[in-house]
């Protein structure tokens, strides 16, 4: 496809010359190393390299220094992850062990805590010590970390007539939302993070009774949900509550929400389980989501993995690694389309900015902002788009996407 290596070398250049304070994996410095490391392998140009090195040298330097939060997506645990990832790779190091013997207390402590108030949202609260803690696997600390987990999740489950779910953890620990239970349905904080990342203790031949049980009462109390208005665009909805249940609001395609990653992780599951009806069921959705184009308000699409075009491509081109069904190829490259002509922007990276709304005196204000990071921003554009020229995508496990 014409213009993506184009477009890929003017994202390096945009992220040369910005400084970047935030340290973080997904928001951060750490991501945009991944971003050089993969760009070096790409092309071979050993000063993506040298980059992707002096980026980790500098986070190490300063992660003692600077206040950061404990989360997965804009704190040292994170952070750890990437350097793991990147050792485990070759591109950088080697550093020694003590750099994660002294993160792992923090890591492990801090989302410890996390759990014992029901907060497993995987940015932000406990599920990003288990992956994290699945990549150190070798070590007795993360051993016990990932037995304390499964133990946790058991423990907040929430068995009723619906089924086995979990309440949603924002919602669960903020006193001013009375009401009925809300159970979350998007990936980047609700049920389908908690099952995936079930399923990969499973694979990795850890409590395999504990897991299955879990992981198949989540996949059928989210399967429950399905909208049952045939004329609704997406499958399933954000979210239920116990007294609306039948009246969800429909989702966009996305990673953060919606039809893919359900599908993505239905698909998964009934591989790995044997249950052909849970992988017919996410192609279905799959195939459905291949005509939603004409879904969008594309004045106010970007370009992000969160919740924009290129993650909306990474993940057709994901489900046809998957499945190997050339629809979804061809999907993916219809996306990648989109988002090259989402750089539109004269004052963004690479012609590129993130959108936003927010409420204001009853009012929606919309807001474009530039975002240098792998989740809302330009690096992830560009993880997405060396994707698309190399077929490789080991970085997107950050992401629970492979």
């Amino acid at each position: 496809m014409k213009g993506i290596l184009e477009k890929i070398l003017e994202i390096e250049s945009s992220l040369s010359q910005q400084k970047v304070n935030d340290l973080s994996l997904l928001l951060g410095s750490t991501g945009i190393a991944i971003f050089y490391a993969h760009l070096y392998e790409l092309t071979g140009d050993s000063s993506f390299l040298k980059k992707c090195n002096s980026i980790i040298d500098t986070t190490i330097k300063r992660l003692s220094r600077v206040l950061i939060t404990h989360s997965f997506c804009s704190g040292f645990t994170g952070v750890a992850w990437g350097i793991n990832y990147l050792l485990k790779k070759g591109f950088i190091g080697p550093y020694d062990e003590d750099i994660f013997e002294q993160l792992d207390d923090m890591i492990y402590h801090t989302s410890e805590d996390c759990l014992s108030i029901g907060k497993y949202d995987f940015l932000h609260g406990g599920i990003g010590a288990a992956l994290y803690a699945l990549e150190r696997v070798h070590t007795e600390r993360a051993r016990l970390f990932i037995s304390h987990f499964i133990n946790e999740i058991d423990r907040i489950k929430i068995i009723d007539e619906s089924g086995l779910k979990w309440e949603d953890s924002d919602f669960l620990n903020n006193p001013g939302k009375a009401g009925a239970r809300l159970y979350n349905l998007g990936f980047a904080h609700g049920i389908p993070s908690i099952v995936e990342t079930l399923r990969r203790i499973n694979q990795a031949g850890l409590f395999p009774e504990e897991t299955k049980k879990l992981i198949t009462g989540g996949i059928e109390f989210t399967r429950s949900c399905r909208i049952t208005d045939m004329k609704s665009v997406s499958a399933f909805p954000s979210n239920v509550r116990d007294d609306l249940r039948r009246n969800p609001i429909p989702t966009n395609l996305s990673w953060c929400y919606g039809d893919l990653m359900i599908a993505n992780v239905l698909w998964k599951c009934g591989r790995d389980f044997g249950i052909t009806e849970w992988q017919t069921q996410a192609t279905d959705l799959m195939t459905k989501s291949t005509t939603r184009f004409e879904s969008f308000n594309y004045q106010y699409l970007d370009a992000c993995f969160c919740h924009g075009s290129s993650g909306v491509a990474h993940l057709f081109k994901s489900y046809y690694n998957l499945t190997g069904i050339t629809k979804f190829q061809d999907t993916s490259e219809l996306w990648i389309e989109k988002t090259l002509a989402l750089a539109r922007h004269q004052s963004g990276p690479a012609g590129f900015r993130q959108y936003r709304f927010y409420e204001k005196d009853q009012k929606t204000i919309h807001r474009w902002r530039n975002c240098y990071g792998v989740l809302e921003g330009v690096a992830g554009i560009g993880l997405v788009l060396i994707t698309q020229l190399n077929g490789l995508s080991e970085w997107d496990n950050c992401l629970l996407v492979s």
